[in-house]
């Protein structure tokens, strides 16, 4: 299996629907950014001054007359005065279920009335300060079942539906937006606070409205979180920061060599696993941190490729922290394999790294040495972290580490390991191209072009007209996702 040649690391033209293209050719936009400098990603043609959105997607990106040649009497024009534009940032790698733990939300697993909803609601009411948000509940996972069945017979089709409406929330939610789920993810219950704040209206697709023309706060999926399930997530072994990562040779601090995670026992359960995902289509995503650890779950996806070598895939190496060497990227990369990294790392654990294993350091977070050999690097912030670090999900924070290879505040001197320093640019692919690839959504977003949703990031500087020292104190202006301007700062 070989490595992705050119046309997957470039902005091919054929990945944009035939419809788009034909409609960018005269279609009228509902808002058009002008007078910009935008970063499209696009290595055939990675600079325009403008670009044409119209809904939720990209109409045309090019110069000022060709984005300004898409003006209609609807159309919202906005000169930014030569602002920097790039593609909304992706993070390929956050811990969203820990860091929802720490907000108290609401349970509707066995909800299944009116009045049950309401009492649940309220009691996150008095949990939570007014303005924070009300999200998930998983509703509706027992409503076909009578409370307490086995499950032996099949669901009572008698049992009377529950319709939810936004009604039966709106007044005890006068300051906190609620947007609950169903437990499949299928529909979406929104108050007339989130609405609002969302600039919802009944045309929007996947709004239900009643016959009055007024939401009643049902949505679908295309209205409601940006969350699907794109792979399975595995580990191998621990972590640097309680020297529990796997190494051929022992750590100098404590004459250990790390330990392996329970996935990998009984011994050949791995494979097992990696197998049924392959079987399935979906794609594994697997932690791997120290130098055996990384060489041994190469050799557990070597198997499963050479199997079926022709299996369209797009695997990752979480980490990939510590490489015994060059030979080790290229190996990565002949198998095709994704290196999802997470730069602040570089930046905050080398405070040990050296003290606990020494030389080997010059291969630890190698992300030139991996670029170089072909392998495609995405970016992640890891956020929050672990008991022993706290790593921010501030992508800017990300692009500064990889670039300098220094902390926040300037050292050592010309970076740590600077020869594995990236330049700007590779950098902001990570974010951005690379990352979409890595999800198999290149063809929806990552970068400006015609026929992509209409995510776009405004940072407060052009980060190609500073000092990289400066990285780390870009603040981002306003966010567009989806043709919505959903941040924004004064």
């Amino acid at each position: 299996m070989t490595a992705p040649e050119v046309e997957g690391m470039t902005m091919s033209r054929s990945r944009v629907p035939l419809c788009w293209m034909l409609l960018a050719l005269g279609g009228e936009a509902s808002m058009i950014l002008h007078n910009a400098r935008v970063w499209t990603g696009d290595p055939q043609a990675p600079w325009a001054q403008a670009v044409a959105v119209e809904g939720a997607r990209i109409l045309a990106v090019g110069s000022d007359q060709e984005a300004l040649r898409h003006r209609g009497a609807r159309t919202e024009v906005r000169d930014l005065e030569g602002r920097f534009i790039a593609p909304g940032f992706i993070d390929s790698h956050t811990h969203f279920n820990r860091a929802g733990a720490l907000l108290l939300g609401v349970n509707l697993l066995n909800v299944a009335d009116a009045a049950g909803l309401r009492a649940r609601v309220r009691e996150a009411v008095e949990r939570l300060p007014p303005g924070s948000w009300l999200l998930d509940g998983d509703w509706g996972a027992y409503e076909a079942w009578a409370r307490d069945s086995s499950g032996s017979a099949a669901a009572d089709p008698s049992r009377p539906t529950f319709v939810r409406h936004r009604s039966m929330i709106d007044a005890i939610t006068p300051e906190h937006p609620a947007l609950l789920s169903k437990w499949d993810r299928s529909a979406y219950l929104a108050n007339r606070l989130a609405l609002e704040r969302a600039g919802a209206t009944c045309d929007w697709d996947g709004v239900a409205c009643d016959q009055r023309g007024e939401m009643t706060g049902l949505l679908e999926p295309a209205a409601a979180e940006r969350i699907r399930t794109g792979g399975l997530k595995g580990f191998v072994d621990g972590i640097m920061g309680n020297s529990s990562a796997r190494f051929y040779e022992p750590y100098l601090h404590s004459g250990a060599r790390g330990s392996w995670r329970d996935m990998m026992q009984p011994e050949g359960n791995m494979l097992r696993l990696l197998r049924r995902a392959d079987a399935a289509g979906l794609w594994p995503q697997v932690h791997a941190i120290g130098d055996q650890a990384i060489d041994t779950l190469l050799d557990l996806f070597e198997q499963v490729f050479e199997a079926e070598p022709e299996r369209p895939r797009r695997w990752r190496l979480i980490h990939a922290q510590v490489l015994r060497g060059p030979e080790v990227a290229r190996r990565i990369a002949r198998l095709g394999v994704i290196a999802e990294v997470q730069p602040y790392h570089a930046i905050d654990d080398m405070r040990w790294m050296e003290e606990r294993i020494g030389a080997r350091s010059r291969w630890a977070y190698a992300f030139k040495t991996l670029q170089d050999a072909g392998v495609r690097l995405c970016f992640g912030s890891d956020w929050p972290g672990t008991n022993a670090s706290w790593y921010p999900s501030n992508p800017l924070l990300g692009i500064y580490a990889a670039v300098t290879r220094q902390t926040l505040s300037g050292t050592p001197p010309g970076g740590w390991f600077p020869e594995q320093r990236l330049d700007l640019e590779s950098a902001l692919r990570a974010y951005t191209v690379n990352s979409a690839w890595a999800a198999g959504e290149e063809r929806l977003k990552g970068a400006v072009a015609p026929g992509l949703l209409a995510d776009l990031v405004a940072p407060d500087r052009d980060p190609f007209a500073i000092d990289a020292a400066e990285l780390k104190d870009v603040k981002v202006l306003w966010t567009m996702v989806g043709g919505r301007i959903v941040f924004g700062r004064p």
